[in-house]
């Protein structure tokens, strides 16, 4: 009984390294990096004011606002970034 325990254990718990998962962590991390540096210049246009941009930043957050208070919004850092000087296309 203890051998087919003993059999039961390695096939399901093989003593691996855990190399691969590091891999894959730097590599899923470096395809969110290059990806969100392929949007740069989207941005923009993707969150601008009403009237100017795809959907606007009304909509994401009315969405989030449903969801909690507390989360951060990125209305919070475009008012932050204005009121020290920088336009609302520098940023976002």
């Amino acid at each position: 009984m203890t051998q087919w325990k003993e059999r039961l254990r390695v096939f399901l718990f093989p003593t691996e390294t855990d190399v691969w998962l590091g891999l894959l962590r730097i590599g899923l991390g470096l395809q969110v990096l290059f990806y969100a540096l392929s949007l740069r210049a989207d941005w923009n246009y993707l969150f601008a004011e009403p009237g100017e941009g795809l959907i606007g930043r009304a909509l994401p957050e009315a969405l989030l606002s449903t969801e909690s208070p507390l989360i951060p919004r990125l209305d919070w850092l475009v008012m932050l970034t204005t009121r020290t000087g920088f336009s609302q296309s520098t940023s976002l």
